[in-house]
């Protein structure tokens, strides 16, 4: 069914509940109105949703007691977990007449479009779930609106644009998981301003640097910025965040040294820096950390042999592969620039060498500036294939 009628008949429902004045019955044991649990009858009946009652009525839907629609004594529609029951069409700029909303919950549906800027409307609006649906356009800016807003999942869907700088407005957030989008640009300088947030998934996007103001999330206790165009060097402001558990930096484009100020991280378990370009050696204030028990740098630039002896605090090793050793990390490659030099691959990030990092197809070699025709990477990884790892 498309998205569009069925919250058509929501609002229908939503507005004229208003109207009645008879006892209500809500899950706190107070009478409701059988018009109100009859006209939600009716609006589901016309989709696929098995119906079982109303939550308003004090009974659910047959999926579980989260899913469905939750109305107030008053008959206004709070909340709404729609997920995983294949919805069609877009979100309707109507969204912004169910203005006592708390929960919005469509994911895991194949919704298109954008998201209305009327989504700025639903100023009670607390937790937003639109991940895993087909959404385009950019993150409307009039999200800043929602200053109750504490959770919000956009990932996985096809958004553009940059992550508005509004986003800034929401001192309440505490989660954010804009992974697996076309977004680019920076992120906002005033995600500083979101000193209440514990999570920030980034995953997947093409932003481009780290703001020095994320040192100010001093709540924070995950950060996952991989597989991103994330370039320069990792703030020192980061070790600022003392609650951080899971850092995670891999496959971005990250130079410079691995700065000491993350020994101040003491709550930190999780390391992952490995597939950048970082150079250097490990500083000694990692031995600090003595909750780490995972810590990641390999296909970087940095000798695996001067920490081959270091260890974690709870005994597990380091891992790290010796780059150094197998593949350059100052020969440059690609569009401008050139080819590699006889028998190495020209890597996605434009830097020749021999290991799966540089050569393989899956990782998005650049075989135009260089192969691995010689047969290094056969002897190194045990499969070649028109000099490709």
């Amino acid at each position: 069914m498309k998205l569009s009628k069925f919250l058509g008949i929501i609002l229908a429902v939503s507005s004229t509940s208003l109207s009645y004045s008879i006892d209500k019955l809500s899950k706190n044991g107070k009478k409701a109105s059988k018009g109100d649990c009859k006209a939600i009858k009716s609006l589901l009946e016309q989709t696929n949703i098995p119906f079982e009652g109303d939550s308003c009525c004090n009974v659910h839907f047959g999926k579980d007691d989260s899913f469905g629609i939750t109305c107030n004594d008053d008959g206004r529609i709070t909340e709404i977990n729609l997920s995983e029951i294949q919805l069609t069409g877009s979100i309707p700029s109507t969204i912004g007449k169910l203005t006592k909303l708390e929960k919005l919950w469509l994911y895991e549906n194949q919704l298109t479009g954008p998201i209305p800027s009327e989504i700025g409307k639903l100023s009670n609006l607390k937790n937003v779930h639109l991940g895993v649906n087909q959404l385009t356009g950019e993150i409307p800016s009039s999200i800043g609106k929602l200053t109750n807003l504490e959770k919000i999942w956009l990932t996985g869907n096809n958004l553009t644009g940059k992550i508005p700088k509004e986003i800034g407005n929401l001192t309440k957030l505490n989660y954010i998981d804009l992974s697996w989008n076309n977004i680019t640009g920076k992120i906002p300088k005033e995600i500083g301003n979101l000193v209440e947030l514990k999570e920030l998934w980034l995953i997947g996007i093409q932003v481009e640097s780290i703001p020095s103001e994320i040192g100010k999330l001093t709540n924070l206790h995950t950060l996952f910025l991989s597989s991103s165009q994330l370039k320069g060097s990792i703030p020192s402001v980061i070790g600022n965040l003392i609650n951080l558990r899971f850092l995670y930096l891999t496959g971005c484009q990250l130079t410079g040294s691995i700065p000491s100020e993350i020994g101040n991280l003491i709550n930190l378990e999780h390391l992952y820096l490995s597939e950048n370009q970082l150079t250097g050696s490990i500083p000694s204030e990692i031995g600090k950390l003595t909750k780490l028990n995972a810590f990641n740098v390999s296909d970087n630039c940095i000798n695996c042999e001067d920490i081959k002896d270091m260890k974690l605090q709870n005994g597990n090793e380091i891992m790290c592969d010796n780059t150094i050793k197998k593949d350059s990390c100052e020969i440059r490659c690609g569009k401008g620039i050139g080819k590699c030099p006889e028998g190495q691959c020209c890597s996605a990030k434009g830097y020749c060498g021999t290991t799966s990092s540089y050569c393989s197809v899956k990782q998005g070699c650049q075989s135009k500036y260089g192969k691995c025709d010689k047969g290094k990477c056969h002897k190194l990884w045990k499969s070649h294939h028109k000099g490709y790892c």
